[in-house]
């Protein structure tokens, strides 16, 4: 069934009335439409029955939204009748961390405790001798308000070095800010509630009371939690404001809510607001309206909390009883203390465990990918797992690029190519998009479309923000196989400011001022290499470069293909220039040159193209940094 609904074009960025498919539950079903403001053949995709994807001509452009008339935020299990649907966080930690190992911050001294202290990381709570300093201490200097931000990092910090939480079933804290008797039994209702319907709870009232209770580490149980219920009052929104720069109270609520946004922006829990009384939400709270995200329900009034918790945590089957949840926990965490141990193999076993456990969730399957990522073993499991992920509808965009580094790594390279793609498109992470931008440059290379590959380069040394050895070491040479010896050089020079000893570095670059002509330069780096790294294979090779005197450059890696060139389609952003022989079409996934005719790109397996001769004077969506600033300019004969 076709329906129609506002939205807007992904093309010319018009709001039109759009017909899409209703779809069917649990199916992804597609149509075909246009704008009808400029045009566009559109196509659709409706997963679910309520989640729309909107694809431009070139399939790269989208737009995504969600079919439904109630307010709604992001996660989990969808009803056909759903009034309010909420898609679980799917970010699984896949990728390395910086957090995932915990380092004790450096001790504080008496003198600096009273005189300069800024820091807020728990280092403070001992003295440079290794003797502890009790919070009430600290307290006297910079007072409890600091003491307890500092005990919430530091909690956080410890959480998070852990192993993310179990997903199935899925932990839920509950937020609110104590009231009357009447409002906090409102409170530990919907918590009892939960934990009927089989959820893990965290909520304060189940926690000791008197004087030594220890919220700090109970806030930074978010951590553990993929869900996190905020209680709405007049009282909360006090704690938070209604609006940035309004005055709030002070209280927990504020570190709780904060905290919980943190986690939620990096898409590991799904933050949503329940408005039980009040007519106001708190500043980063809002109300779904049509084709338009938001975060909190309306639950005043009979029922509406009832049908909020239908669709949304519903009642869950009885497949995993505690016990068995419980195991599966323990086994990930000694997964993950094996890693750590140093002991891989037990680290496996544990997650194999995990899977054996709970067979049909995401969590030893992740945990055997991430222990491949930082181990380099296993990567036939961690393949398998990452296609069983993928197949269960658990892929979320880490999981592109987990996959592309593991394919890469057994050098399966369309299916690397393919998700490094992915990666590419839907990713938000800088660094996740770094990685999938330099595979996809390796493959790329790998076919000999060396222009497009150096843009992909380029792209993943400004993405990850500093001069990595190994993505300029592929820049520089994809430049030598372009015939641009000088430009490598100049690519090495950087590279070896930071690495001035690497012999690859020194390599590369004596090679490169080799085939450039620079006998000086040559010789600065054969000399550097034969001091760091004397019988290397490298150093021999340099060496046999300049044997008897002469020196008679010449290119020593295999260059491009040489074509006519009838145009180039160039980028504005990234500087990418596509050199493109008569008759050929540009790759809209990953900017690979192809004939016409050919419907699938043989390195990253899109369908879409750029015709040049659609492009004219008009920027279009570039294949490389996907900015709408490429241009195609034709040779004059």
């Amino acid at each position: 069934m076709l329906i129609k609904v506002e939205s807007e074009c992904p093309e010319c960025e018009a709001t039109i009335q759009l017909t899409v498919s209703a779809g069917e539950r649990g199916k992804t079903v597609g149509s075909v439409t246009s704008c009808s403001a400029c045009g566009a053949r559109l196509v659709t995709q409706t997963e679910d029955a309520v989640r729309v994807t909107v694809f431009g001509p070139t399939g790269d452009r989208a737009l995504e939204f969600t079919l439904m008339t109630e307010p709604t935020s992001s996660g989990g299990h969808v009803r056909p009748d759903a009034q309010y649907v909420v898609f679980a966080p799917k970010h699984l930690d896949l990728m390395r961390r910086d957090d995932e190992t915990y380092v004790e911050p450096p001790s504080v001294s008496d003198d600096d405790l009273a005189n300069s202290i800024s820091r807020l990381d728990g280092g403070f709570f001992r003295r440079p001798d290794g003797s502890p300093r009790t919070p009430a201490e600290v307290a006297r200097q910079l007072g409890w308000r600091t003491v307890w931000i500092a005990q919430l990092n530091l909690a956080i910090q410890q959480r998070l070095a852990g192993p993310p939480p179990i997903t199935a079933p899925p932990t839920v804290f509950v937020s609110y800010r104590w009231g009357s008797t009447e409002e906090n039994a409102w409170v530990a209702a919907l918590a009892v509630e939960l934990k009927r319907r089989g959820y893990p709870v965290i909520f304060d009232q189940d926690q000791p009371q008197g004087d030594n209770v220890d919220v700090p580490g109970m806030v930074s149980r978010l951590a553990e939690c993929r869900y996190v219920l905020c209680v709405i009052d007049p009282g909360y929104v006090e704690r938070l404001g209604h609006e940035p720069g309004s005055s709030t109270k002070d209280g927990w609520v504020f570190d709780e809510v904060n905290t919980a946004s943190a986690f939620s922006n990096a898409g590991r829990l799904a933050l949503i607001g329940l408005l039980r009384d009040g007519d106001q939400l708190p500043q980063g709270f809002s109300f779904m309206g049509p084709n338009q995200r938001g975060n909190s329900v309306d639950v005043r009034g009979s029922n509406r909390l009832a049908a909020f918790l239908n669709d949304v945590l519903p009642e869950l089957p009885g497949e995993h009883d505690t016990a068995t949840v419980a195991a599966a926990r323990a086994a990930l965490a000694d997964s993950h203390a094996a890693y750590l141990a140093g002991d891989p193999e037990r680290a496996f076993a544990e997650a194999a465990r995990v899977k054996a456990l709970l067979p049909d969730a995401p969590d030893g399957y992740a945990q055997t990918i991430r222990l491949a990522l930082r181990t380099g073993m296993g990567a036939g499991d961690a393949v398998e797992a990452a296609e069983f992920l993928a197949e269960r509808g658990a892929g979320s965009t880490e999981l592109h690029a987990a996959a592309a580094l593991l394919y890469h790594g057994a050098r399966v390279l369309d299916r690397a190519a393919r998700h490094a793609r992915l990666a590419i498109d839907r990713s938000d992470s800088d660094p996740e998009r770094g990685v999938a931008h330099t595979i996809l440059g390796d493959v790329l290379d790998e076919h000999d479309s060396l222009d497009a590959a150096l843009g992909h380069a380029r792209v993943a040394i400004h993405l990850r923000g500093c001069f990595e050895e190994q993505t300029l070491t592929k820049l520089g040479y994809y430049l030598r196989r372009l015939g641009r010896p000088d430009e490598a050089l100049e690519a090495f020079a950087a590279a070896l400011e930071d690495a001035p000893d690497s012999p690859n570095l020194l390599t590369n670059a004596a090679a490169a001022a080799f085939e450039a002509g620079d006998i000086d330069r040559f010789r600065t780096h054969a000399i550097r290499l034969h001091e760091v790294a004397p019988g290397s294979p490298g150093a021999n090779v340099i060496q046999d470069l300049f044997v008897g005197g002469q020196f008679e450059p010449h290119p020593l890696v295999p260059l491009t293909r040489e074509i006519e060139v009838a145009g180039v389609a160039a980028c504005a952003s990234c500087q990418t220039s596509i050199r493109l022989a008569a008759g050929e079409l540009v790759c809209a996934g990953c900017g690979a040159p192809r004939p016409v005719g050919v419907r699938q790109c043989p390195v990253c397996d899109h369908d879409g193209v750029i015709t040049p001769g659609l492009l004219g004077g008009v920027s279009w969506a570039c294949p490389v940094c996907r900015e709408r600033t490429l241009k195609y300019k034709a040779v004059e004969a």
